[in-house]
C-alpha cells in the first residue's frame, strides 16, 4: 500500500520556484518527503521506517501567528525532521498524516488537544 499526501501549490509568502510538498508513506520501507519546484526539479529525502521513533504534531506559537507543524523524532538525530519544510498546511490536513505515520511506525500517538482527538461528549 502506498499513500501519498500532497499540499496544494501556494505562492504567497514563498519563493516563486516552490510549487508543492508531498509525503509518500511506504509502510514496509519508510517515508519519502518531496519538495516540487515549478522548474520540474524534485528534492527527495527518504527516512527508513525503523529510524522514526515518533511522529509529532506541534503547535507553533509566534508573537504574530499560530500554526501547526508535523515533525518526526528520528533515532540518532539531534533535531526534529519537519515533514513540510516550507508550507504550513491546516491541522485538518496534518492529523490524518500524523495518524497514518503513528500506525505505520507502531507509535502510540495520543493527544489531549480537541483538534486532534475527538472531544468527550460528557465534558461538554
Amino acid at each position: 500500500m502506498l499513500k501519498k499526501v500532497s499540499t496544494a501549490c501556494f505562492l504567497s509568502g514563498f519563493p516563486v520556484s516552490l510549487c508543492a510538498e508531498s509525503v509518500v508513506i511506504m509502510p514496509s520501507f519508510g517515508v519519502q518527503l518531496e519538495i516540487h519546484f515549478w522548474s520540474g526539479r524534485v528534492d527527495r529525502h527518504f527516512v527508513p521506517i525503523g529510524k522514526i521513533l515518533k511522529p509529532l504534531l506541534n503547535e507553533c506559537v509566534t508573537p504574530v501567528t499560530c500554526y501547526w507543524s508535523l515533525a518526526s523524532l528520528l533515532r540518532d538525530e539531534e533535531e526534529l525532521k519537519l515533514v513540510f519544510q516550507k508550507f504550513r498546511p491546516p491541522v485538518k490536513m496534518l492529523v490524518p498524516i500524523w495518524r497514518a505515520l503513528c500506525a505505520f511506525t507502531d507509535s502510540e500517538c495520543t493527544s489531549r488537544h480537541s483538534a486532534v482527538s475527538k472531544p468527550n461528549r460528557s465534558e461538554a
